[in-house]
């Protein structure tokens, strides 16, 4: 039964989401805990954490708004609307503006 859930590339998805959920859950806690106290290092984790929220934000459009069987104009725009909002908000952040 599990075999054939992981066929379905929705399971798939969802347990990559679960898991990046986690990994970033992760590092924003070594954050918190303080091992990234160096503005640099916070400032790398926090990246990292936008990064996997910009990914998690794209397969939830791609697999989940069923946006993947969109013609192929809607998935460029939607495509072209994450990475242009992921990297406002990532360049925003080292300017203190988030």
């Amino acid at each position: 039964m599990l075999q054939m859930a992981l066929r379905t590339t929705v399971v798939r998805v969802w347990l990559f989401l679960m898991v990046s959920t986690l990994i970033s859950w992760w590092v924003g806690s070594v954050t918190i805990a303080g091992l990234g106290d160096s503005g640099n290092a916070r400032d790398v984790y926090t990246t990292i954490v936008l990064l996997i929220a910009i990914i998690k934000v794209w397969f939830v459009i791609r697999y989940f708004m069923e946006v993947r069987e969109a013609p192929r104009r809607l998935r460029t725009i939607c495509d072209v609307w994450v990475v242009l909002v992921g990297l406002t908000i990532i360049s925003f952040y080292p300017f203190g503006l988030l």
